[in-house]
């Protein structure tokens, strides 16, 4: 891998671990506050160009068995949404139902002594209660938690925000022991723990949420902090898998069976691949497709682009023609040629494609995505981060560079919708 100068941006990094200026469904294939385009955004214009000469391409070459799940009890356990226990799929039935009236009934507070103590985590807090009761008073509240543990007395609210969700069932794990959540005095003890996928979270393209069971009721609920329902099972051993949900993946998903190489077999796709590996900057220039929206005067997160930033600052609801592009912030751009400079510059290699089955749709103006091709590039202080090019209809839709993180961290954390197809050269 060669150098290019250094991005001088920060990205603050999520408590599991995972970074971010992932693919999100909305922002192109980074989640963040929108920033004005500036040809500073973008690395500059190297000094000798490369040659667009295609290079010649090894043809992918496939391994033979995939690698077991090595989750305990998940080569056993049975796939769907029925553990053969009747007090467990009673309540999977009303969760899968996501029916508020149906799923109240299973939500169960825990009898704890409040506390007076201050900070984060620990029994909940006196103050919170009527009266302000003694420390050490028993009080009945539901633990909950994003990425931070916290307590309530509404369940109502936390049955209502979940099903608003849609989760998909991922897996349903029985603890060998029971244990507190988050091993901590004061919590409810669990017996089982639901595990389920978030497919269209805002934060990252797949959340996982926590649900802890005690007597076939749900007593916890937690948000795995920005990252994947597989994360849980890094912090909950020992356990075994009693029942693998439609939206399960193995652990080293099928990573065996992909072929390597850098063509597809799709010639609009490998043409692609074949330009931004090469540097070749008119065939570069040809790929790109801008994605035509009326401009909105607003300043959320994602969404169309802001009309102020287009050229000549039109007003509200002219149609603007843009690129979804990104480093560490989402934005517009409107040149594509500072994009196309950036590309070349970074020098990267094929790390892996994606496939989006059916293509991803998004309902912000952003236009749709069947495949994203994740290369590898360094630069002075980083030896691997991630360049994501989004593709529909054989031409770039997107762009984006992972934020100071490598590809894998792209690759980790897919979509439900998405599948890897090819691991390039760079893939280890």
């Amino acid at each position: 891998m060669t150098k290019m100068p250094v991005l001088l941006l920060l990205c603050v990094l999520a408590l599991a671990n995972v970074a971010c200026g992932g693919d999100s469904d909305d922002a192109g294939d980074g989640t963040s506050t929108p920033v004005e385009p500036s040809p500073t955004n973008q690395p500059s214009t190297p000094e000798t160009p490369r040659s667009a000469t295609p290079a010649q391409s090894p043809a992918p070459t496939a391994t033979s068995t995939p690698p077991a799940d090595e989750r305990p009890g998940a080569s056993e356990a049975p796939i769907g949404t029925s553990t053969g226990e009747p007090e467990l799929d009673a309540l999977l039935s009303a969760l899968l139902s996501h029916d508020d009236e149906r799923l109240l009934p299973f939500f169960a507070l825990t009898q704890v002594g409040c506390t007076n103590a201050l900070g984060l985590g620990g029994p909940p807090k006196c103050r919170d209660f009527p009266g302000a009761p003694p420390e050490g008073t028993l009080v009945e509240a539901f633990p909950e938690g994003f990425c931070e543990g916290g307590w309530t007395v509404d369940t109502t609210r936390l049955v209502t925000q979940l099903n608003e969700r849609r989760p998909q069932l991922f897996a349903v794990l029985q603890f060998n022991s029971p244990r507190p959540a988050f091993g901590a005095p004061g919590y409810p003890v669990l017996d089982h723990l639901i595990l389920l996928e978030d497919p269209d979270a805002e934060e990252t393209p797949r959340l996982g949420i926590q649900l802890g069971v005690k007597d076939g009721k749900i007593v916890w609920l937690s948000h795995i902090c920005i990252g994947p329902p597989e994360l849980a099972f890094d912090v909950i051993d020992p356990y075994t898998v009693v029942l693998r949900g439609p939206a399960y993946r193995p652990s080293g998903e099928d990573s065996a069976k992909v072929p390597q190489g850098t063509e597809t077999g799709d010639a609009a796709l490998d043409a692609i691949i074949a330009a931004v590996r090469n540097g070749d900057r008119a065939a570069l220039a040809s790929l790109f497709q801008l994605t035509a929206a009326p401009c909105e005067d607003h300043q959320m997160i994602g969404g169309p682009p802001i009309c102020e930033y287009a050229p000549g600052s039109p007003p509200e609801g002219t149609i603007v023609e843009f690129l979804p592009h990104a480093f560490c912030e989402g934005t517009w751009a409107y040149d594509i040629e500072p994009i196309i400079d950036g590309m070349i510059e970074a020098e990267p290699q094929l790390y892996a494609v994606t496939r989006y089955e059916p293509p991803l749709i998004s309902e912000s103006g952003y236009p749709p995505r069947e495949y994203t091709l994740v290369f590898e590039y360094s630069d002075d202080n980083f030896e691997s981060l991630g360049m994501v090019v989004g593709v529909y209809d054989g031409r770039i839709v997107t762009q984006s560079y992972t934020c100071l993180s490598p590809p894998d961290q792209r690759i980790e954390h897919l979509h439900p919708d998405e599948r890897v197809i090819l691991y390039g050269p760079a893939y280890p």
